[in-house]
C-alpha cells in the first residue's frame, strides 16, 4: 500500500507539473504569434523595410506548431489522470493509516493482529476505482525514496530519474517553443 500510495502521489505531482509547463509553452507560442502579426506594421511605422511575406510564412509555421501542440495537449489527459491519481493516493493513504492504527492497537493491547484479508479486499477495491495506473517513472521515484530510507546508493537512479523527468515534463514544451522561434532567428540573421 505504501509503495502504491507514494507512486500515485508522485504521478499526480508529475502530471500536474507537466500540464503547467505545457500551458506555459502554449502561452509563449500564442504570444509569439501575436507579436509576429504586428511586426510588419511596427517596422513600417518606424520607416524600416521588412519582408512581410516571410514574416507571414513564419507566423503560419508558428501557428502550425501551436496547433499541433494544442491538439496533443488536449488528448494527453494530464489533468484528468492527475486528479484520479491524487484521489486514489489519498484513499490508499487513509486505508494504510487505518490499518497501521489497527496493528499498533493490537500490539499495545497484546491481542492478535487484524486480518489482512479485509484490508487487502478494501485495497483492491480502491485500486480498481482508478482507471489509470502510475507510470514507471513514478515507481522509479518511489524506489529512490525507499533506497534513501535504507541508506542505499541512489546516484544512478537519481540520474535516470532526472533524465526521464526532463524528457517527460520539459522536453516537448521546450522543443515546441524553440522550434517555433528558429524561423524568427533566421529572419533576423538574413
Amino acid at each position: 500500500m505504501w509503495k502504491t500510495k507514494n507512486s500515485r502521489f508522485h504521478a499526480a505531482d508529475r502530471l500536474r507539473s507537466r500540464g503547467w509547463w505545457k500551458a506555459i509553452a502554449h502561452s509563449v507560442l500564442t504570444a509569439y504569434i501575436l507579436v509576429l502579426s504586428v511586426v510588419p506594421k511596427f517596422v513600417e511605422s518606424i520607416g524600416g523595410g521588412t519582408n512581410a511575406d516571410y514574416i507571414g510564412l513564419v507566423a503560419i509555421a508558428a501557428s502550425i506548431f501551436i496547433l499541433v501542440f494544442s491538439i496533443t495537449s488536449i488528448f494527453d489527459e494530464d489533468k484528468l489522470r492527475s486528479s484520479y491519481m491524487l484521489d486514489n493516493a489519498k484513499e490508499i493513504a487513509s486505508l494504510y493509516h487505518a490499518y497501521k492504527l489497527e496493528i499498533d492497537g493490537a500490539i499495545n493491547a497484546g491481542s492478535a493482529f487484524p486480518s489482512p484479508d479485509i484490508t487487502n479486499s478494501k485495497y483492491q477495491s480502491i485500486i480498481e476505482k482508478c482507471p489509470f495506473n502510475h507510470d514507471a517513472i513514478d515507481w522509479l521515484k518511489t524506489s529512490i525514496d525507499i533506497a534513501l530510507e535504507e541508506d542505499k546508493p541512489v546516484k544512478a537512479k537519481q540520474a535516470q530519474l532526472f533524465f526521464w523527468m526532463f524528457y517527460d515534463i520539459y522536453f516537448w514544451p521546450a522543443f515546441a517553443v524553440i522550434a517555433a522561434l528558429i524561423p524568427s532567428y533566421l529572419l533576423l540573421t538574413l
